[in-house]
């Protein structure tokens, strides 16, 4: 009787024994989960905390991306204008060399000449010759008819299209001769002392050796029309200056009609 007590005594001790391990076992594996479960809650919070911040803050919109052919087109453009403008100055610089070469060759021949021709100390001069009468106050009233302007350079008459017209891009007139050439050929036949300079100017359009020589040609045929009238062709000087001179810009075209002209200049000695 007493052992069998003792052997039920011993079972229910050890069985305490693997209760109480079980419950700790238990609690060992509630505890781990739970660990787990903690950092997984907190890792989902710092997300959804990331995601709202994205949220919040929006990237800045990309700017409007830029259309290169009209971008290049445009570039093209202003390239294309400014070797326009390099041609213009190009032509206009070889012009002005010519002009002065014509000038340098003019001084060399007068040097050239008063070298070969020398004036020796005791040859008198010639005698001057009085200069003729002029009937001043006939010769006033008639450049004030023929609107000739005084200037440092003599009295000018300006002629624009409207009284001297030309063919288009040629040196021939457009009708008849113009009444206004025999009216200053005769003033130059009344007043043999004058002389006479007809300049020819175009406007900025078109080539400019091609718009020299055409002035030049327009102002020679002014001046045949004057030797034609009887004017000696030793007093009547002809020179073309194409388009250097404007009086005017060249933006209308009103305004390039005003810079083709023909300027006739009367010059008293």
């Amino acid at each position: 009787m007493s052992g069998t007590t003792h052997s039920r005594r011993s079972a229910w001790v050890l069985a305490s024994i693997v209760l109480a391990l079980a419950i700790a076992a238990g609690l060992l594996m509630d505890l781990r989960p739970g660990t787990d479960t903690a950092v997984l809650s907190a890792s989902s919070e710092e997300t959804r905390e990331s995601a709202d911040i994205a949220v919040a803050s929006p990237l800045e919109t990309p700017p409007a991306p830029i259309d290169t052919d009209a971008y290049e087109a445009a570039v093209e453009a202003r390239l294309t204008e400014l070797r326009q403008k390099i041609q213009r100055l190009e032509e206009d610089v070889a012009t002005l060399q010519e002009q002065r070469k014509r000038i340098d060759d003019e001084l060399v021949r007068l040097a050239d000449r008063s070298t070969r021709e020398p004036v020796s100390a005791t040859t008198s001069p010639p005698p001057v010759e009085a200069a003729p009468a002029v009937d001043r106050a006939g010769l006033d009233e008639s450049l004030g008819q023929l609107g000739a302007l005084a200037s440092e350079r003599g009295h000018v008459i300006a002629l624009g299209e409207s009284e001297l017209s030309f063919k288009v891009g040629r040196a021939e007139f457009a009708s008849v001769t113009p009444g206004v050439l025999d009216e200053i050929a005769e003033v130059l036949k009344r007043y043999e002392h004058m002389r006479a300079r007809i300049e020819g100017h175009s406007d900025s359009k078109g080539n400019t050796r091609q718009n020299q020589q055409l002035t030049r040609d327009r102002a020679r045929l002014v001046r045949d029309v004057f030797t034609e009238a009887g004017i000696d062709p030793e007093r009547i000087q002809a020179e073309g200056l194409g388009g250097i001179r404007p009086i005017t810009d060249n933006r209308t075209i009103a305004a390039r009609e005003r810079n083709r002209r023909i300027e006739i200049y009367l010059i008293e000695p």
